[in-house]
């Protein structure tokens, strides 16, 4: 497992998303000592949005993201694995500050950090893994709204029986592709599946 952040300071800079425009309007730099974080700063691993409790992971393809430091070692290891069986992992996103989720305020921006921001959750194989809306059940009429069509049978999109999913899952991801709601999120990673 990853050494723990020594540093007791917090600095991260997020993007706010504001509903009604549909992309970040407004970025906003932390500066502060880590005691002072709150609790909505601190996700049910742990994790933190600090950069400081960050790490880069490279695995043996190449391919670098940064995550917590928690959870660095778990996923690599897993992710590891699937590259070891032959199938292919591309790209990988997983520490992205950004203010993307919970109930808008007043001027529509979003008023909670998203799963990104604490670097535990993961983006895998975006360009065949897409974000859907309109999306209840799986059929022609969900609507792709972020990253590239996915399509059940490629090695590089995933599927419930896929290796990636399977090892995520057993260290205690869900994956965005069996949410609840409007919502499939093929490419996403995190303890929710959010």
């Amino acid at each position: 497992m990853a050494q723990e952040s020594a540093s007791q300071s917090c600095t991260y800079e997020l993007g706010i998303w504001n509903v009604a425009a549909g992309k970040v309007l407004e970025r906003k730099r932390i500066d502060k000592p880590k005691s002072e974080l709150r609790p909505e700063e601190i996700d049910e691993w742990g994790c933190t949005p600090c950069i400081e409790d960050q790490v880069s992971v490279t695995l043996s393809n190449g391919v670098s993201f940064q995550m917590c430091t928690r959870l660095a070692e778990p996923v690599r290891e897993a992710l590891e694995k699937v590259l070891e069986s032959g199938l292919p992992i591309d790209t990988v996103v997983g520490y992205r500050p950004s203010m993307s989720k919970g109930p808008v305020d007043a001027r529509q921006n979003r008023t909670q950090l998203s799963n990104h921001a604490f670097g535990s959750a993961l983006d895998i194989n975006e360009a065949h893994n897409g974000l859907y809306t309109h999306c209840l059940r799986w059929s022609p009429s969900c609507r792709l709204i972020r990253g590239g069509p996915w399509q059940p049978g490629s090695a590089h999109s995933l599927t419930a029986d896929h290796p990636v999913v399977r090892e995520m899952m057993a260290i205690g991801f869900l994956w965005g592709g069996e949410i609840q709601g409007i919502q499939k999120d093929m490419m996403h990673f995190s303890k929710s599946g959010y």
